[in-house]
């Protein structure tokens, strides 16, 4: 049997009177549903989870990487992207991770493009002779 390990952090004390909350390990209260936007619209997945310690949430995009310049992952933990281009559409997770554990959550995007029409009117001369 080996030394006895150091102690863990301190729990947070409750109010007066009540208890502190318990530690628990990072779980899904809204998970990320699949979404289909408009080309040039913002997208918004959304990803609320809980846990003690309050965990950290990342946002990844399955093979690929997020927007450059154009996601930002809002205070309620949403994943935003602006001016959502074809190229962003792909499988998006979210992932929450506490000293507890960790927990992921996947969601499909779709970005409809939109499609340009161009006629060209060409004139062609047959010369007979």
């Amino acid at each position: 049997m080996g030394r006895p390990g150091s102690s863990g952090p301190q729990g947070v004390k409750g109010e007066k009177g009540e208890q502190g909350k318990s530690l628990s390990a990072p779980h899904l209260i809204e998970a990320p549903v699949g979404l289909t936007v408009n080309e040039g619209q913002t997208a918004v997945l959304k990803c609320t989870v809980d846990g003690h310690p309050p965990p950290k949430v990342t946002w990844s995009k399955i093979n690929s990487l997020l927007p450059f310049g154009r996601h930002i992952i809002g205070p309620s933990t949403a994943l935003l992207i602006k001016n959502a281009k074809s190229e962003d559409t792909g499988v998006y997770t979210c992932s929450a991770q506490n000293l507890l554990g960790r927990t992921n959550v996947s969601a499909p995007l779709k970005v409809h493009c939109k499609f340009h029409i161009f006629f060209v009117n060409i004139s062609i001369s047959r010369v007979f002779t």
